[in-house]
């Protein structure tokens, strides 16, 4: 049997996978592949240990990879024959570290780090014991502790040899490796990397990065948003790597400046270079957006409401999406925000207002609550903005809140300030006015068209009163235009008429 294993191996011959090339150079970060096949284990190891104590001194959230990815006892790991849960596990613990990596990417320690999960050479001697791969017509065979006391005897039998060495993340974490490097696309750095893993298949999706490997030349960023706004995968990688690290980096605000900023220039970019947005990208893109425009990270939540503004410039969002977005963003407990929430509410009903008709009754409450906003709106108005688009749907839900709730006091004081320091264009008055009238159910609130659902409220004189003076108010503030709004105006005066 053992002759017969012999001849299978003397037939095969598959010298790109050979134990001798492997041995002749090695994938390595910081040293010349040739160089780096030199290196033994040991030296590598002392390598990126001194990278990952410096970075714990950045930041103390990498203690916990000091029992697991640079433990002595990583050493010995082979990742081949470690079971499916195992690996798992690995995984999640790489791409935790490589999340933690990010703002340090471009550093000397972090660059020692990985050399350490990259190029992983076995403790190789003139009799070692390995794991071995044979390829032959039946597949692919594992065969362990193998003895091997002469690399050129192995390689003269045409056995396919390799050597799992450990961790060997641009293989077996090449996103996650990617998901580090995007945000560094036009330097250096980039490209070493990229010049470590494996393109070269047709069906990859990094293939279209392999033309930037052998030239050695950084990802321009017009290349990148061409890219993103063709490529729906890329575009969700790019939207789920943010997501993972605002997660990883949680209570760190600071650490997210660099990943976010990709985010945002990246995703902004590639609706600028698409004719026309699909929902398929819309879905890919809602997903960070609507977590991004409530985040107390103030990185994440700018970088959402830059995106929200260019998406809501290139496609027309259906109206439930817009109230999802409203929603959210009137969630938003940033107050150096205010203003920027304020701009964004009027540029969705700016660009969006075939189908954006309605304010969300959530996000009307959530306004309520703010004592500024009637301010800033004002403010916004008076230098040259267009509110009226927003003010009309705003002030009508909050009208008609204001006549089905018990406890409206807050929506009172909205209506009258919105009134009184939003001063509005000429042609838009005759709007409000008309809407205010509109919106006044007098019947409803003197019981003769009872509405069990809507409407109700046990206060129905003090709620008309209390209308009666709102009216006054616009009266006051805007006379002609009232004047002209008289036939609207009958139901107020007299109600049986």
């Amino acid at each position: 049997m053992g002759t017969s294993l012999a001849d299978q191996l003397r037939k095969l011959s598959v010298p790109q996978t050979s134990a001798f090339s492997q041995e002749k150079k090695r994938a390595s970060l910081l040293f010349d592949p040739k160089e780096a096949a030199g290196i033994d284990r040991g030296t590598i190891y002392e390598i990126g240990l001194k990278g990952f104590e410096e970075l714990k001194k950045f930041n103390s959230k990498f203690d916990k990879f000091a029992t697991t990815l640079f433990d002595l006892s990583s050493q010995s790991l082979e990742r081949s024959v470690e079971s499916e849960k195992a690996n798992k596990k690995l995984n999640k613990h790489i791409r935790s570290f490589i999340l933690l990596l990010s703002p340090y990417f471009l550093l000397k320690p972090a660059h020692q780090a990985l050399e350490w999960l990259i190029n992983r050479r076995s403790n190789t001697s003139s009799v070692a014991r390995v794991t071995v791969a044979i390829r032959c017509e039946y597949g692919v065979s594992l065969i362990t502790d193998i003895s091997i006391t002469d690399t050129f005897e192995i390689e003269s039998l045409g056995v396919v040899v390799i050597i799992w060495y450990r961790f060997h993340i641009h293989l077996y974490n090449r996103d996650d490796l990617l998901l580090l490097i995007f945000p560094y696309h036009d330097t250096r750095m980039f490209v070493r990397v990229l010049q470590l893993l494996d393109v070269k298949s047709k069906s990859s999706p990094w293939h279209w990065l392999r033309p930037l490997q052998k030239p050695g030349v950084p990802l321009s960023k017009t290349a990148l948003l061409n890219h993103c706004a063709v490529d729906p995968s890329f575009l969700k990688f790019v939207c789920d790597g943010a997501l993972a690290a605002v997660k990883e980096h949680s209570g760190d605000a600071h650490c997210l400046t660099t990943a976010l900023g990709f985010f945002c220039t990246t995703i902004v970019g590639a609706l600028e270079h698409t004719s026309a947005t699909t929902e398929l990208q819309l879905v890919h893109i809602l997903k960070p957006l609507l977590k991004g425009l409530p985040s107390p990270v103030l990185d994440f939540a700018a970088a959402s409401f830059m995106i929200t503004a260019q998406l809501a410039d290139k496609a027309q969002l259906s109206e439930n999406v817009l109230h999802q977005i409203i929603v959210n963003l009137t969630k938003n407990p940033q107050a150096s925000l205010d203003l920027e929430k304020v701009l964004l509410l009027v540029l969705l009903y700016q660009s969006q207002s075939s189908t954006l008709t309605s304010f969300p009754h959530k996000a009307l409450l959530r306004l309520a609550s703010v004592p500024k906003f009637p301010t800033t709106l004002g403010e916004l108005s008076a230098s040259g903005g267009h509110v009226t688009p927003l003010l009309v749907p705003l002030l009508a839900e909050t009208l008609r809140s204001i006549q089905s709730q018990i406890d409206d006091t807050g929506l009172r004081k909205l209506a009258i300030n919105l009134v009184s320091q939003v001063g509005l264009e000429e042609d838009s008055v005759e709007e409000i006015i008309r809407m205010a009238v509109e919106n006044f159910d007098i019947n409803g609130l003197l019981g003769e068209q009872p509405d069990p659902v809507e409407q109700v409220s046990n206060n129905s004189k003090e709620i008309i009163e209390w209308y009666t003076m709102f009216m006054r108010s616009l009266e006051r503030k805007y006379p002609t235009q009232y004047d002209k709004s008289q036939k609207f105006l009958i139901k107020i005066a007299d109600p049986k008429e």
